[in-house]
């Protein structure tokens, strides 16, 4: 039984240090309709207190707010008085919970659900209170050894919420908080209950194609006898089916059993991600059926090869799907929204972009939240690799029971919640702490949370999943030996953020990384894009224009660390295009069109790197509008790049070699589980014949095709064409290509896009 309190609720705001403890003394502080989810910036905009957090530097006004409190205020009814359980599905962050004037509890994670007891009666008012984040954060003990990642947040370092909430370079500072996901109340019908069910495959036997399969169970029975009790749970996938029956000794419990001939859930592009259909049912003493649950669950092992260096190109990072390596051509997942009680609303449409970008990866990263159910099965139905981090970014955090406190509830949380989706394959402990703490002199043999903490508590609920220390991982040991910059640069698996000063330098083409888990390069969004974001006033071509500074993104103020981040699209343009653009149009096609080479580059110079096992570029989609690396704009409007990632994420795929000696070597890449054969052409712009011929490659394989002749300094563009089963696809090539002159990329622009006429070569900066 299920009562939700979502919608309207009263929204009263009372400053910090006020007075006001409790529901009793509201009344005479400012009331305005709140909604539930909702987040406090929303309802102070739609309510004139500000005005949209997205627009010009609109997110600066709701500063003034951070020293507030907030209570949400609901009267209802019900008619079945007595014990329920209230759930707070995203309370961000902090919160004392009042039901009827008494208090029934308190919470501290944003990340999490929280649920308490409460006495219902059957008139009732619930009041919530959001104190202040900036406020509460200070009761915590200070300590010399933390590291903010920026230092205008250090109140984000203890608080358990979105790190990106107090300010970060691709998003802005918006920490208010509020009831951010629902609120409901919920009181079993019975006191049986199936919590939890959960399988996952210890191995798979190719030779008796059986696969072993561990069940874990976990019931509730209140104190009622489970004597008699028993567990029957059927699976079903395709023509693969299996009953499992045991007794209910327990409230939990352990089953281990063959599979014969199973459906193996696989990668895209690796087979079908076959899912099985699992129901469970507890049944008393007389065969009555007492409870029922059901979830899905796939047969597939994952295993990461890695060694902890690289020394001499010698070590190693690779996926291994049931037994198969996996080339990953994946893309970095960053916040939907800023504000992430919208998040639901852009889900879907966001993951379709993933679908459409043929990604058999995505890395949730460290500095957001932990999405939904929805976001992991659209990955389990789709065939989408999820590597997870927890959520810990870019600083060195606390190491005291203080904190692990705080984090042990919400990983075991997490944990247990998404162990279920075979997509996931990977937890790691955060992104780029030991990166920070590193590079500040901190010993990483200090670091007991990404070390000892998170680990322990992936061994003990999760033993499915290879776990990963930091992304990416520096071992402490070699502290004693080398440099930050000694280590960075014998890393198995990187983060390849370099100048950004062009894509063609040796950092971008001589790396021996053998994995790159974050790379991008900046572009502007669509000129009706910026237009619906920034100010018409402030509609220009000047980076160091406050609003277009804000939009960079600089949360921090221009002195800041992230100061640079205003420059770099006018630099690379300058760079490129040898001269500075005229005029906002011209720097939003002239950036377009930088990041869609630059794109394509890291992508096909990954590709072509027998050694390197995947790539992770940054990022599809902004999380609001910005200036930024994605290849999406916040309003869902496409950059060029994106049209020219999408074609490098086909399984199938030519390109072009760099010069060597004078020529070009065209390479086919297969990274896909089935052969393929086809034919070719390599064309001049007007039609003259290079290359031509035809193509079979077996699964998983490379076969160069052929040479021909080209110059560093001479920009020429060839036409890559070939053709599998009748579907005709395209690639082309640049010659040269570190300098550009503008009006012939734009003279050249119809014939890249007529190869498969997916944008339109006149309005696609638009």
């Amino acid at each position: 039984m299920r009562i939700s309190l979502d919608g309207e609720w009263k929204l009263y705001l009372t400053p910090s240090g006020s007075g006001v403890e409790t529901p009793d003394n509201l009344q005479g502080n400012p009331c305005i309709p709140g909604h539930v989810p909702g987040n406090l910036e929303l309802d102070l905009f739609h309510n004139g207190f500000g005005g949209d957090p997205f627009i010009g530097e609109n997110a600066n006004e709701y500063r003034k707010y951070e020293n507030y409190d907030f209570w949400y205020v609901k009267e209802f009814q019900t008619e079945s008085p007595g014990k329920w359980d209230l759930i707070l599905e995203g309370a961000d962050c902090f919160t004392e919970i009042f039901l009827n004037g008494k208090k029934s509890g308190s919470s501290e994670n944003a990340l999490i659900p929280h649920r308490f007891t409460v006495d219902l009666e059957q008139n009732n008012i619930l009041a919530i209170r959001i104190i202040s984040a900036e406020i509460a954060a200070r009761k915590y003990p200070e300590d010399a050894s933390v590291i903010a990642h920026f230092p205008p947040v250090y109140s984000s370092v203890y608080c358990r919420k979105p790190a990106h909430c107090t300010g970060w370079d691709i998003l802005p500072r918006l920490s208010l908080g509020g009831l951010w996901k629902s609120v409901f109340l919920e009181k079993e019908d019975s006191s049986f209950a199936i919590r939890d069910l959960w399988a996952y495959t210890r191995w798979i036997d190719k030779e008796s194609n059986s696969a072993r399969i561990r069940m874990f169970y976990s019931l509730s029975a209140g104190k009622s006898s489970l004597a008699g009790c028993g567990l029957i749970i059927r699976g079903a996938c395709k023509n693969s089916t299996f009953v499992q029956k045991t007794p209910a000794y327990f409230t939990y419990g352990v089953l281990n059993f063959d599979l014969p001939s199973p459906e193996l859930w696989n990668p895209r592009g690796y087979g079908e991600p076959n899912l099985y259909d699992l129901t469970a049912e507890l049944c008393g003493q007389d065969g009555t059926v007492l409870a029922k649950y059901r979830t899905t669950f796939g047969v597939r092992t994952v295993e990461l090869e890695r060694t902890e260096t690289n020394f001499n190109g010698e070590g190693e990072f690779l996926f291994r799907i049931n037994g198969i390596p996996v080339r990953i051509l994946g893309c970095n997942h960053v916040p939907f929204d800023a504000l992430h009680s919208r998040d639901p609303e852009r889900m879907e449409r966001t993951l379709a972009l993933f679908d459409e970008m043929q990604c058999n990866m995505i890395r949730c990263w460290g500095g957001g939240v932990y999405e939904s159910n929805v976001f992991y099965d659209f990955c389990d139905r789709r065939g989408i690799l999820v590597w997870q981090d927890f959520m810990f970014a870019c600083g060195a955090y606390p190491q005291n029971e203080t904190f692990f406190d705080l984090v042990r509830p919400e990983a075991e949380s997490v944990v247990k919640r998404l162990r279920r989706h075979p997509s996931l394959v990977l937890w790691c402990g955060d992104n780029e702490c030991d990166q920070s703490m590193a590079y500040e002199g901190l010993s990483l043999k200090t670091n007991r949370l990404n070390r000892e903490i998170l680990p322990g508590i992936v061994a003990r609920h999760d033993p499915s999943r290879p776990y990963l220390e930091s992304s990416p991982y520096f071992k402490a040991e070699l502290q004693e030996k080398y440099s930050f910059d000694e280590i960075a640069a014998q890393l198995p698996e990187v983060h390849l953020w370099g100048t950004r000063e062009t894509f063609k330098m040796p950092y971008y083409t001589e790396f021996k990384s053998k994995f790159i888990s974050e790379s991008g390069w900046h572009g502007a969004p669509a000129l009706s894009s910026i237009k619906q974001f920034l100010s018409p006033e402030h509609f220009v071509l000047d980076e160091d224009d406050p609003e277009r500074d804000f939009h960079a993104s600089n949360p921090c103020g221009k002195e800041s660390v992230l100061g640079y981040r205003r420059h770099v699209i006018g630099n690379q343009i300058r760079n490129y295009f040898t001269v500075p653009a005229q005029s906002v149009e011209d720097y939003v096609k002239k950036s377009q069109i930088f990041q869609a080479e630059a794109m394509k580059f890291l992508l096909e110079t990954a590709r072509l790197k027998p050694d390197c096992n995947g790539i992770i570029w940054w990022n599809m989609i902004d999380g609001w509008p910005q200036f930024s690396d994605s290849v999406v704009d916040y309003y869902y409007r496409k950059k060029l790049a994106f049209f020219y990632a999408k074609r490098c994420h086909s399984p199938f795929y030519l390109c072009m070699t760099e010069p060597d000696f004078w020529e070009n070597t065209l390479v086919a890449l297969n990274d896909s589980c089935n052969p393929v054969s086809g034919t070719f052409t390599v064309e001049k712009e007007d039609g003259t014949m290079l290359l031509s011929g035809s193509f079979e490659l077996g699964p998983f394989s490379r076969k160069k095709l052929g040479k021909i002749t080209t110059f560093r300094g001479i920009n020429e563009l060839y036409l890559i064409k070939w053709e599998i089963n009748g579907v005709c696809y395209g690639n082309h090539y640049i010659s040269g290509n570190t300098r550009m002159e503008f009006e012939w990329y734009l003279s050249k622009l119809p014939l890249i896009a007529a190869l498969d006429n997916s944008f339109d070569p006149d309005t696609f900066w638009l």
